[in-house]
């Protein structure tokens, strides 16, 4: 099983026992365009990492909102007021790259995990796509020179220069028909997962739901007014899964 922290794009992984998605905030303020964001996103994903057994593997999924805001626009591109246009915006997406390099150096440095990236999302706006490649091919440099997998679907998932209809759930979020391509990414970067029997959709329950479910956004969510929170949604989850793979066996 694969934990999935990040923005709401964890609402991806979302019904599937092969993933544990948690939602830790919303993209404008789990992002990188500040070193003020940078900070509370490593408060936020360090009262998760810190419950997690030794050696779990962790995919992060940030950074589009990022690629939202530097359009201009402010957190609401998709209304027709604009603000200020930004100037450099490239330069921006590099600055906010090297903040997600400096936030997976300090998470490789402070936890026991094995982690994972996920690409930077893209939407269905042209110009927000330009800056998610850009921000992409830097993300996967730093990758690469930190030996993390990058788990990279855009070339499934990409129709030139926009994303293939079938894959959004909406403008800016992918369906859950997408995990089939994440699992082989993942399988393919040496992690087991088990693929026999899935339901991609939305109304599919599985072991999750008995817990702290967001019917927002699919997943479980991050509870600023109870620091056991993680610990006892981790702890009470891996003790299901247990009991689950016990009943298995013991019907073989």
């Amino acid at each position: 099983m694969i934990y999935v922290i990040g923005d709401s794009h964890t609402r991806s992984f979302a019904n599937n026992h092969n993933f544990f998605p948690l939602f830790i905030g919303p993209g404008k303020e789990m992002c990188f365009i500040s070193d003020a964001h940078l900070n509370e996103l490593k408060k936020r994903v360090s009262a998760a990492l810190k419950n997690l057994e030794d050696n779990a593997p962790v995919l992060f999924v940030l950074g589009e909102p990022d690629t939202r805001y530097y359009l201009g626009k402010g957190w609401t591109p998709w209304e027709p007021v604009t603000s200020e246009e930004i100037a450099e915006p490239f330069e921006l997406l590099s600055r906010s790259a090297q903040r997600y390099g400096d936030f997976l150096t300090w998470a490789k440095k402070n936890f026991n995990i094995q982690i994972l990236v996920f690409n930077i999302t893209p939407s269905e706006r042209i110009q927000q796509n330009k800056y998610v490649d850009c921000f992409n091919k830097k993300l996967r440099i730093i990758c690469s020179n930190n030996k993390i997998p990058f788990i990279d679907i855009m070339e499934d998932i990409m129709n030139h220069d926009s994303i293939k209809s079938q894959f959004m759930a909406d403008v800016v979020h992918l369906d859950l028909s997408v995990q089939p391509l994440i699992e082989e990414k993942i399988k393919q970067a040496g992690f087991e997962l088990d693929v026999s029997e899935h339901v991609y959709h939305r109304n599919s329950k599985t072991l999750q739901s008995d817990f702290l479910y967001d019917e927002r956004f699919s997943c479980f969510t991050y509870q600023p007014d109870s620091k056991s929170s993680f610990k006892k949604l981790f702890s009470k989850f891996r003790g299901l899964l247990k009991s689950v793979k016990g009943n298995a066996n013991a019907k073989l």
